[in-house]
């Protein structure tokens, strides 16, 4: 599709209004309609036709918030009425808004009063400018996207609202609405095995990475999962012990080294979901029982499936009562204990689709109990488990593939 940028100056007049806006001075404006390749693509923004005959047919800003009203045609129009939202330390202000016309879906409005810290498509208008206006809009005929920047308006902001935490990714991770990321993992540890009281725990540490390509910079969604076995390095023959299982979200971050501001230490727009966790037992051990724990985002009703068989192949899922105290956001997961039917080897923990992991501290896991057969032998054995899980962005539209880990660990019948 052939772009069209338009690269102007222009003179926008606003209402007088008690608070609001300096939209009265001479303001610089640069409109683009791209593809989404064009927006991921770090050369496309350099690439400028300038032409002279772009207008608003209403941009103001006052106590009623943002305006900004254009038509193109009969069929080609928006009417945009936005209000400002802060997110917690964040210098940049973002708009919550609507378009009445319905031919667009709204990618961004943000206003960010350092040029420098924000995302800007037509970047050779960068250093020239104090601050910048953006507006994104997705045509929802076309799919193309109308890039809207109005550099060096000054606009003064008082006691606005502070974004909810349920806004807050929506605002502050935008571009993922649009841009599909590319995916990396990286095992950190494959083998990491330490002393707790009478048990040892073997961790493993995967790094999970979405990078988005964003109007020439580069975001970095990271995300650290630890996968944990707890387990006795040996019992009695005649007694049964604790296994445990444990999917956690250990830390958070976001990188991006063109935009500094765009940092964050301790978040990613990334998440868990499909969380299961499968089990076997060697030869003369059995499963008595599984409970299940864990803290996740509730999007829905949580519940989880249970499979169990005594052979190495998995049987029927069966579905189990949770009980749980649950707050506006995030609940807690308390699960009565699942007994098994005798001589069960192999069983399966998932939890149900509806859930996921998204915070550090976001945690699945499971208590197994493992017993002996009366006939059981003394001697080493295994104990096998195998994590899956999804890694992805809320605004991915399709599964993602499935990240697979197989960990096994020994300990000895006395």
């Amino acid at each position: 599709m052939k772009k069209i940028i338009l690269l102007l100056t222009m003179l926008l007049m606003a209402t007088s209004t008690s608070f609001a806006s300096n939209i009265d001075n001479e303001q610089r404006v640069a409109v683009s309609l791209i593809t989404i390749n064009d927006l991921q693509n770090n050369e496309s923004m350099n690439k400028t036709t300038r032409i002279s005959d772009f207008n608003f047919d209403i941009i103001t800003y006052d106590e009623s918030g943002l305006r900004i009203k254009k038509q193109f045609s009969d069929n080609d129009w928006f009417d945009i009425k936005a209000n400002p939202v802060k997110l917690h330390n964040k210098e940049i202000v973002y708009f919550t808004n609507c378009d009445s016309s319905g031919n667009y879906d709204i990618i961004n409005i943000a206003y960010d009063s350092n040029s420098n810290n924000a995302i800007i498509y037509h970047d050779n208008m960068r250093n020239s400018s104090k601050n910048v206006l953006s507006i994104y809009l997705k045509n929802t005929s076309t799919d193309d996207i109308l890039v809207i920047e109005i550099f060096d308006i000054n606009l003064i902001f008082d006691n606005i609202p502070i974004a909810s935490a349920d806004e807050e990714n929506g605002l502050k991770y935008w571009y993922a609405k649009v841009i599909k990321p590319v995916d990396s993992q990286e095992d950190t540890s494959s083998d990491e095995i330490s002393l707790r009281a009478t048990q040892l725990e073997h961790k493993n540490i995967a790094i999970h990475t979405k990078k988005y390509n964003i109007a020439g910079a580069t975001v970095y969604h990271n995300m650290e999962v630890h996968r944990k076995l707890i387990y006795p390095s040996g019992f009695a023959g005649s007694s049964s012990e604790n296994f445990f299982t444990i999917v956690v979200i250990d830390r958070e971050w976001t990188r991006c080294y063109e935009i500094p501001s765009l940092n964050d230490d301790k978040g990613s727009l990334l998440q868990l979901d499909n969380v299961s966790v499968d089990v076997a037992t060697d030869t003369y051990q059995v499963i008595n029982s599984v409970t299940v724990d864990g803290i996740v985002k509730q999007n829905a009703k949580f519940g989880f499936k249970v499979a169990y068989n005594s052979s190495i192949s998995l049987g029927k899922y069966i579905s189990i009562t949770a009980t749980y105290t649950a707050s506006k956001q995030f609940k807690d997961i308390n699960v009565a204990t699942k007994i098994m039917p005798s001589e069960t080897r192999q069983s399966g923990v998932k939890i149900d689709s509806n859930d996921v992991l998204l915070g550090v501290g976001h945690y699945f896991g499971q208590a197994w109990i493992i017993g002996n057969k009366s006939s059981n032998p003394t001697g080493t054995k295994v104990f096998q488990t195998k994590f899956k899980y999804f890694v992805r962005s809320p605004y991915d539209e399709t599964q993602s593939e499935w990240i697979t880990k197989t960990d096994n660990v020994e300990y000895t019948l006395e």
